[in-house]
């Protein structure tokens, strides 16, 4: 994992394969601060092949910036008919705000990365 200097304390973002599935493990606090330096990772899984999973589980805060970030994300992959999936805790504040905002409605949701890796698969 890759620690982002200058952003908020614990933030971090490791790429993974798993089984097939560009696997993105987001950490800490997704803000105005941080969701810039996912651009990177979120590019290069924008041009990659295959479905794409978000684990938001070790995220415990994530602010407008990041959630558009996510949704900017969405539409790419899905310009190249690509599956995209999110996992996060049902009752933490990460569903909180998907909920609040809609976009809940909008993206493939489990409850942890290997329910979403398994539904991406199949």
């Amino acid at each position: 994992m890759t620690p982002v200097e200058g952003g908020s304390s614990g933030f971090s973002v490791a790429v993974r394969n798993q089984d097939g599935v560009l696997v993105l493990v987001i950490r800490g606090e997704v803000d105005a601060a941080t969701s810039r330096s996912l651009t990177p990772d979120f590019e290069a899984a924008a041009v990659a092949d295959g479905p794409v999973v978000i684990d938001l589980c070790g995220a415990s805060f994530m602010d407008s910036a990041g959630l558009y970030s996510l949704l900017v994300l969405r539409k790419r992959l899905a310009e190249r008919e690509r599956r995209i999936a999110v996992a996060y805790w049902p009752q933490g504040a990460i569903a909180t705000i998907f909920h609040v905002a809609g976009a809940d409605e909008l993206f493939e949701i489990h409850a942890s990365r290997a329910a979403a890796v398994a539904a991406l698969r199949d």
